[in-house]
């Protein structure tokens, strides 16, 4: 049948590299699921925010104007890594253009902004429709330099265009979860392989 193929030292690199790769995932550094009746879990409204509360299942609250925003502050989230993804599941409600409300707003990304300390990511979501009104959303973060997080904010009512208060006023929402992941550098996975290389070699050298 087929011979056996002779591994070289290069070819166990790269099959060390790739079981690494795929084994390699987002690991989640942040992670607020507001699964505690009470406990907002730091958030708090900073603008045009009524009703805060987490009632076990979501945290919930009313669009009193405008960008409605809420804030984490002293987040602590540290990473070595690099930064990946914020992935929340929202669900916002109101009255649509007079219709009796209320009733499931689609996502809108206009006026949807994160920030984390001082830098803006106000494009780049991909919202998945998850059922019941909620949209499972992601914002790729991988470009953020900094090591640390200390404060969030969050603008989680889209739709506000030509900042229109109409669009948003008196519109109710429920966050789900937030969470916020980092997966490891490309110089970490390279030094990962190596190690296991290094196992290989030395198991092939003792039998």
């Amino acid at each position: 049948m087929f011979g056996k193929m002779k591994l070289t030292s290069a070819s166990l690199a790269a099959l060390a590299l790739a079981g690494v790769s795929h084994s390699a995932s987002a690991a989640v550094i942040g992670n607020y699921q507001f699964d505690v009746g009470g406990d907002t879990q730091g958030w708090a409204a900073f603008n045009n925010v009524s009703g805060l509360t987490a009632d076990g299942d979501s945290l919930n609250g009313t669009a009193d104007n405008n960008d409605p925003q809420l804030l984490l502050a002293g987040a602590g989230l540290t990473t070595s890594n690099t930064w990946d993804t914020v992935v929340f599941r929202v669900k916002e409600t109101g009255d649509l253009d007079g219709d009796p409300g209320p009733v499931t707003v689609p996502f809108n990304p206009v006026g949807i902004v994160i920030t984390l300390n001082s830098t803006n990511f106000t494009s780049g979501f991909v919202a998945v429709d998850s059922g019941d009104g909620f949209f499972t959303v992601t914002l790729d973060i991988s470009s953020f330099g900094s090591a640390n997080i200390n404060n969030i904010r969050f603008d989680p009512i889209g739709g506000a265009a030509n900042n229109s208060n109409s669009e948003t006023q008196d519109n109710t929402f429920e966050i789900d979860f937030i969470q916020i992941s980092d997966v490891p550098e490309p110089s970490s996975l390279a030094l990962m392989a190596l190690g296991t290389l290094a196992m290989i070699r030395r198991r092939r050298a003792g039998l």
